[in-house]
């Protein structure tokens, strides 16, 4: 794959990216901005002209979608996985990430958890 290649792999996905960001803003402000519980896993399924868009990505574009899903899920403290169930079905997972508060030698967990990085604190300022 040439630099070329790659540098359009990226810019694919990171539109299909951009395109499920505004697909989980509409669904979240549709289920309500003040529900504070969610049932988790949250199964969130694309419409149409995503699924083929979806569809549409290599494997390479894939990968660097999935890439891009984990960092901005880590950074938020969630899992961002997405799946395919078949006859052009995706669907987006969300998970929450806990910490392993558990890390001294001896520790018994059969698989490492994400880290989990808490958000930065932005302060307001006036103007522009």
């Amino acid at each position: 794959m040439t630099i070329a290649q790659e540098f359009e792999a990226m810019g694919n996905a990171a539109s299909v990216f951009r395109d499920i960001t505004a697909h989980l803003e509409r669904f979240f402000l549709r289920a309500g901005n003040n529900q504070s519980f969610w049932n988790y896993p949250i199964e969130i399924v694309f419409d149409d002209p995503l699924q083929l868009k979806l569809n549409l990505l290599t494997s390479d574009e894939q990968d660097y979608l999935d890439n891009i899903l984990e960092a901005v899920g880590e950074k938020r403290g969630k899992s961002l996985v997405l799946h395919f169930r078949g006859n052009s079905d995706w669907y987006l997972e969300i998970t929450p990430i806990f910490p392993d508060n558990n890390l001294d030698d001896g520790d018994d967990d059969t698989s490492p958890k994400p880290s989990f990085e808490k958000p930065a604190l932005v302060m307001a300022g006036g103007g522009r």
